[in-house]
């Protein structure tokens, strides 16, 4: 706003792309899981960490169990729509963004390590492929809805961490 009244011009307030990316993802999350809540964390996010050591590892890292995740079949998308385009486009961003200095911190990395293996991309970066242990689970962490949304699309086949209702 002083700004603005400075330069003695009108701005145009967007929120910026942590928070457009927080509510698009949390949007995602509840349209998923039914689960609604005011409090920061999630119960799903809060059980998966609580069970990862006896229950979900033991699968997850079992020799040949990532054959058996889920990938996007590209071969659905109608090549020319906007769905294949922008699929295109996303892929491209990936094959670079596995580059290391791309994204430093850890979590931005395991985002896109997933984003990558889902997307089926070929990189030497992907050979030792892994489900990393869970990490932070609430919504000031929107990095950590969109790595456990990822892990549970992409570990579906292999377990069931949605309940029927």
């Amino acid at each position: 706003m002083i700004l603005a009244q400075v330069l003695q011009k009108p701005f145009l307030w967007l929120l910026c792309r942590h928070h457009i990316s927080e509510l698009t993802i949390k949007a995602c999350y509840q349209a998923v899981t039914g689960e609604k809540t005011v409090g920061p964390s999630r119960k799903m996010f809060i059980d998966i960490k609580k069970d990862w050591t006896e229950k979900y590892h033991p699968v997850l890292s079992a020799q040949g169990v990532t054959a058996h995740f889920k990938k996007i079949d590209e071969s659905a998308l109608q090549v020319g729509s906007e769905l294949h385009r922008i699929y295109l486009e996303s892929k491209s961003f990936i094959s670079y963004a596995l580059e290391p200095e791309v994204f430093p911190r850890g979590d931005y990395k395991h985002l896109v390590q997933y984003l990558a293996f889902a997307m089926n991309i070929k990189s030497k970066k992907l050979d030792n492929f892994k489900i990393y242990q869970p990490g932070a689970c609430h919504d000031a962490r929107f990095m950590a809805y969109a790595i456990y949304l990822v892990m549970l699309d992409i570990t579906s086949p292999v377990l069931d961490y949605l309940t029927e209702s």
